[in-house]
């Protein structure tokens, strides 16, 4: 109970802390809503709070009701479409996860040879990337909101 306890103090603390922080720095760039480095960091936060959240039910299946229920008010959906956004974010981050695989063992094994990479072939994981990207919105934008079209400002998706 004191682990939780101080876990919980802790991570108050270091929220209240970040928060201020970044509220009093004025200088602070702040990506734009549909930077693609801003969707690809919500699916792979998300690929790993669903993970936690897996492990975390594992070891107390009572409280699983529960903590589905808090993470879908996190997430800001309903209890009952938290399973199908937690498999979408696993999907894509995998998906990214691979591609970002592939170009690093691109770059890395032209300069073990001293060669630069091609910026086309580097485009090519660019493009890949952000179609794995494009694909996890429509899906979570499918189960959300099915029968509607998708908004052409897909950084309307997350807030």
């Amino acid at each position: 109970m004191n682990k939780r306890r101080n876990l919980i103090s802790l991570t108050v603390v270091f929220v209240v802390w970040s928060s201020a922080a970044i509220a009093f720095d004025d200088d602070a760039i702040h990506p734009p809503k549909d930077d693609p480095e801003l969707y690809s960091s919500f699916f792979f936060f998300m690929d790993d709070f669903g993970s936690w959240l897996e492990r975390r039910a594992a070891d107390e299946p009572a409280s699983k009701t529960k903590l589905i229920e808090s993470a879908a008010r996190y997430a800001n959906v309903q209890p009952t479409d938290f399973p199908r956004l937690s498999a979408t974010c696993h999907a894509v981050a995998a998906t990214l996860k691979r591609i970002n695989l592939e170009a690093h063992n691109y770059v890395q094994g032209l300069a073990s040879d001293g060669q630069a990479p091609d910026v086309e072939r580097i485009r090519e994981f660019e493009a890949q990337r952000q179609k794995a990207i494009q694909s996890g919105l429509a899906a979570r934008y499918s189960y959300l909101l099915p029968g509607r079209p998708a908004p052409r400002n897909r950084a309307n998706l997350f807030q």
